[in-house]
């Protein structure tokens, strides 16, 4: 059991340590003999399908969910385009939050996610060069397709004209924004955010210093790593927020070297 569970932290799970999680296998604690955590949670199962979907291993993109015995399934279907041209985005990946149930879209721009089992769900889209779009609410029912189409907005990057802007290490940082200030995570899943530093003139400052600010209570919602980071070439830094709870609200803010601005993240807990 002692030999699965640190098999477990070397595919990135962290421990558990709420009372409600003693019979998963990632409990931090353990008595002597023990051995009601020797098989997989459903949670360790579906952590572990987060951290390497399916589509990493195939050259499959769309990995084919196999449809539980006894258990009613529904279909999401759709097509992912561009918010400003309204052209259809391919290879947009589209799950939900626990990456189980994912699809990526064809040349079209159209993605079907076929035998989710029937409920309510928070699906996400996500397209390189493009800022990620939650859908929450998602009820799906037995038998039927429940149609989802995802405009995104492309992502926003600074830009600093070479002959305006000094060098990015020499740029003195005086303003600093989040690239998302809202998120809808569950129990388990997680989310990146990028801190974006510029000074006045909107040039992007490199080395600056970004350290993420958790309060106890917030804590014991989330986890933000890493605790600090400092900007690259881009006057960016990028921290991952992950759940620990399925339910509540949490929110990190991120103090940045010479700069008052603090941005904030919100982060709503679901199921």
């Amino acid at each position: 059991m002692v030999g699965t569970h640190e098999l477990g932290h070397s595919l990135s799970l962290e421990d558990l340590y709420d009372k409600s999680d003693s019979e998963k296998l990632m409990y931090g604690y353990g008595s002597p003999g023990d051995t009601s955590q020797r098989t997989l949670h459903q949670d360790d199962m579906d952590g572990i399908t987060y951290l390497y979907p399916a589509n990493t291993l195939s050259q499959n993109p769309t990995p084919v969910v196999l449809p539980t015995p006894g258990v009613a399934t529904g279909t999401l279907a759709g097509f992912v385009t561009d918010n400003d041209r309204g052209l259809r985005i391919a290879g947009a990946t589209v799950r939900n939050q626990s990456g189980m149930f994912t699809a990526t879209t064809g040349a079209d721009g159209y993605y079907q996610i076929d035998n989710i089992p029937a409920g309510s769900y928070t699906f996400i889209a996500l397209a390189t060069g493009y800022t990620l779009k939650t859908v929450a609410g998602v009820t799906l029912t037995a038998g039927e397709t429940y149609t989802l189409a995802f405009a995104l907005s492309a992502a926003v990057v600074p830009t600093q004209p070479t002959d305006e802007c000094p060098n990015t290490s020499e740029v003195v940082a005086t303003s600093a924004s989040v690239d998302q200030d809202t998120l809808i995570l569950s129990k388990g899943s997680s989310e990146e955010v990028t801190i974006i530093v510029t000074d006045n003139d909107g040039c992007t400052a490199e080395g600056v210093k970004v350290t993420r600010k958790l309060s106890s209570a917030n804590r014991k919602m989330i986890n933000v790593k890493p605790l600090s980071a400092k900007t690259d070439a881009s006057g960016q830094a990028t921290f991952t927020i992950r759940a620990k709870k399925d339910k509540g609200k949490a929110d990190v803010k991120f103090s940045v070297g010479g700069v008052k601005d603090k941005p904030k993240v919100k982060i709503a807990l679901t199921k």
